[in-house]
């Protein structure tokens, strides 16, 4: 659990809070269950004395086991006895044991639930550590431009699409620059992703490359969510029926997943308008899925459209 919280702290950016394990009666003798601030959020069985194996696409036999699904990502999966390892692994199975089924499933519960994890006085925190080496950075921005509330917000937004904040000093110069003008916090984080176009295009680029094998949309599609963006004193929003948002969801889906079957990363490139609107629509159906803007992909990145979302959303 310590390594877990140490790798999040490098991947993110964020203090994880201190993880307490405790026995409870009331569950099953192979079951755990993962709480945030009380709530139960996320549950699984771990069957000590066996190995999971997990079928990720390449899988080419059927295993003799208890079928269940991997519970950190959702993927098909058996339980199987130790004898059974080898050939497993042979046939095209990832296999693991019960303590790295866990440990996968409580850091995938901490990086998707990473927003809600970060109070106020976390984000204090954060700001202290940049004091000790940027205390400038800190001084022209907190609170002369935006108020710890407004910050904290953009960096929650940040972490609800997975992006590290460990570059917080570069995130508050963007900020800075850009909160005298507005202190819209989609704006603002949408600024602040341009701030981290080197990370974002690490991030998604194929390992070892400078490639990013995206899926693109149809630049008539793309006019069409535009001209539905309405913009509130509330913040801006697109205004999609639910027909025609589940067509959406869906056409995209269905391009990504092939995607996904060719070997690469889930990745959704749009144009800068319509980004945040297009990654809020996908969320709760594609959450794994990350959506770029054009204007994020560095000049040194190569963009390969792997495929493009074609829906008509006025029939």
């Amino acid at each position: 659990v310590q390594m877990i919280r140490q790798q999040l702290a490098l991947e993110l950016g964020i203090i994880v809070p201190p993880i307490r394990i405790r026995d409870n009666i009331q569950l099953e003798a192979n079951e755990y269950l993962v709480k945030s601030h009380g709530a139960p959020v996320a549950r699984g069985t771990a069957e000590a004395d066996r190995f999971l194996a997990i079928d990720s696409g390449a899988a080419t036999e059927k295993l003799d086991g208890d079928e269940t699904i991997e519970p950190a990502f959702g993927m098909p999966a058996v339980w199987i006895y130790p004898s059974s390892r080898e050939y497993a692994e042979r046939v095209g199975y990832t296999v693991v044991d019960a303590e790295t089924v866990v440990a996968t499933h409580l850091t995938e519960v901490i990086r998707t639930r990473a927003a809600e994890l970060l109070t106020k006085d976390e984000v204090r925190k954060l700001l202290d550590a940049v004091k000790e080496y940027s205390p400038g950075t800190v001084e022209e921005v907190v609170p002369n431009i935006l108020s710890i509330t407004e910050i904290q917000k953009v960096l929650q937004n940040l972490l609800q699409e997975k992006v590290s904040i460990r570059n917080l000093a570069s995130i508050l110069e963007v900020l800075g620059d850009v909160g005298r003008r507005t202190k819209d916090p989609d704006i603002l984080t949408e600024f602040a992703r341009n701030g981290l176009k080197r990370w974002l295009c690490n991030e998604y680029a194929a390992p070892g490359t400078n490639k990013l094998f995206v899926v693109t949309m149809d630049p008539r599609l793309e006019e069409q969510l535009q001209q539905r963006i309405e913009h509130t004193e509330a913040g801006s929003f697109i205004t999609l029926h639910g027909a025609a948002s589940a067509k959406l969801v869906e056409a995209i889906s269905a391009e990504v997943q092939k995607q996904v079957q060719g070997g690469n990363n889930p990745l959704l490139l749009t144009g800068p308008q319509i980004r945040l609107h297009v990654k809020r629509l996908t969320m709760a159906r594609l959450p794994m899925l990350a959506v770029m803007s054009l204007n994020e992909i560095l000049q040194d990145f190569e963009p390969i459209s792997v495929g493009m979302v074609r829906v008509d959303l006025n029939s």
